[in-house]
This record gives C-alpha cells, structure tokens and sequence, in this order.
C-alpha cells in the first residue's frame, strides 16, 4: 500500500493560503511538529494562529515562517509552558524555499521530537550530526571500516570505552570528563593510561578513533 504523503494531501491548500509560486518560495519556510496522538489543533500562542496547521501521522504540523530568529524565539516561549503541561515535544526542521521540498523538512521535525530532549522544543540543526550517524550505523558493512581495536575494547570493557570516547568528545579535556563520569581525576588519569595501547596521536589516527568510538556506541 502507498505510504501517505502530507505535501500529497495538503498540496492545495498550502498554496490557496499562503498564495505563492508551488516551485519557488518567496520567503523560507519550516515545518513545526507537535507531538499529539490526536488531532488537537487549537491556538497555542498568539503567532501559531497565522500559519497553516493540520493533523498528520500522531502530529500536529504547522507550516512557519523562517525568515527571523525573533520568530523562532517567540514560538519557543509560547510552546514551552504547553509542552510541559502536556508532557509532549515539539521540532522545527530547518528551511527550505522549494514547496516539493516539504516532505524532507517535515521529516526532519519529526527527527528533532525523537532525538531532542522530552517535554521540550528542539530544533534540527542541533541533532542533524546524530541522525547523519544514525544513518551511517544503518550500513551492514560498518564494522569494515571501524577500528577493531575499539570494537573490541567496546564489547569487552565497556567502561573504558565509555571513557575514552567522553574524552575524545571533550577535546581531551580531563575536567571536563570526569565531572561527566562523575569520577575522581585520578581515576580518570588511571584509566587513561590503560588505554595507551590505542594511539591515535597523529591526525588522521585521531579522527579514525573518534569516528569509531562515535559509530560503534
């Protein structure tokens, strides 16, 4: 059966209200998800009711304008006291200026409800380097590639792994990662030299483990 398209279904009404060219857009444009199992599109906010909004696929979707940050800001004030009260989340993708284009971006605000933090208003650009991974991890062929030196240090020793990959994501920075272990420096120095065995002092050696630490957990 055909999987149902959004843009598909409301392609003439988007157009009748906000009355634009269907290829090129005159101002960019994002598309807003709230997460809301059934349809319950009402005035969250004063600027919510001068967009489109319908029901789609457990979503209230909404079609924004892009072309201010004050605009942004503002729906994220409005939605904040809602999203708590209803324990539900909100994602913005980013713009886009192409109309054919609205089935990506509405896919990158759902993207942004599911990686983005619960109860909260999160935007796409901040979890687009976690779904490029997620997309990366769905190759079947991944473990070629990786380091086995991490694959192995991953399955056998998972709280070693774990801390060298926190103090490759804090740029080596050893406060920093042991405030996020929530262990003693000298604990953190200790396993450290433990994992000497993997080097990864030259450039390209270093960027090799990152990605493998990133890919493997």
């Amino acid at each position: 059966m055909q999987t149902k398209r959004p843009w598909n279904i409301f392609n003439q009404s988007i157009k009748n209200r906000l009355q634009f060219d269907p290829h090129q857009l005159k101002r960019p444009l994002s598309v807003l998800c709230i997460k809301a199992p059934t349809t319950n599109i009402q005035p969250l906010g004063t600027i919510l009711t001068r967009f489109i909004s319908f029901h789609y696929d457990d979503y209230n979707v909404y079609m924004v304008e892009n072309s201010s940050p004050v605009i942004t800001k503002t729906i994220m004030q409005e939605l904040a006291p809602y999203l708590i009260r209803n324990k539900t989340s909100a994602g913005l993708s980013n713009s886009f200026t192409h109309l054919h284009q609205f089935n990506q971006f509405y896919q990158q605000a759902v993207k942004a409800i599911r990686l983005g933090e619960a109860n909260s208003f999160n935007q796409y650009h901040d979890y687009i380097a976690l779904d490029l991974l997620d997309h990366i991890r769905q190759d079947q062929s991944l473990n070629n590639y990786l380091s086995p030196q991490i694959q192995k240090l991953a399955k056998e020793n998972s709280e070693l792994f774990k801390t060298l990959k926190l103090f490759l994501l804090n740029h080596e920075n050893k406060k920093q990662t042991a405030l996020d272990l929530q262990i003693h420096r000298s604990t953190l120095d200790y396993r450290l030299n433990k994992l000497e065995q993997i080097n990864y002092n030259a450039p390209s050696e270093y960027l090799y483990v990152f990605l493998s630490c990133l890919l493997v957990g």
